[in-house]
């Protein structure tokens, strides 16, 4: 009896530690196949800027390994701020543009931050602009600053 015991608590010992060892096989494979992205600038200070406008910021990434970078979701801090993006991969060497459309739509000091979802493994990857939005004396710009 004892004998029998012995080789149950063996067997289930080797597959325990089987499970184990196939688990780490692919948390490795998962983290090894994350992108690595360089991007121009992380943070944009606008200054002072006229409010009631529409100013475009764009960040630009550049895929710097083998495995395709692919952008999932970008989420906004705030509604005054709307993106546009490439929902396709990039292989390496290749470039995409978030484009950040921002509304100032009430004077002061602000900050968004914008949330960009992709296969890296820094994930999520914290984008920001920042500036100070002034009165015109009522008149409205015509001009869409870029960044």
């Amino acid at each position: 009896m004892k004998k029998y015991g012995f080789i149950q608590l063996m067997t289930a010992t080797f597959i325990f530690i089987g499970a184990c060892g196939s688990m780490q096989n692919e948390k490795s494979r998962i983290v090894n196949d994350v992108a690595v992205v360089k991007i121009d600038s992380l943070h944009y200070n606008l200054g002072a800027i006229p409010i009631l406008n529409d100013y475009t910021i764009n960040y630009k990434l550049t895929n710097e390994s083998d495995i395709p970078l692919k952008i999932i979701y970008v989420k906004t801090s705030c509604g005054c701020t709307k993106v546009h993006y490439d929902k396709k991969s990039f292989e390496k060497g290749e470039t995409t543009t978030i484009s950040v459309i921002f509304n100032t739509d009430s004077p002061g000091e602000f900050e968004r931050y914008i949330n960009v979802y992709a296969n890296i493994k820094e994930g999520p990857l914290e984008l920001s602009f920042s500036g100070i939005g002034i009165k015109t004396h009522g008149l409205k710009s015509k001009s869409n600053s870029n960044y």
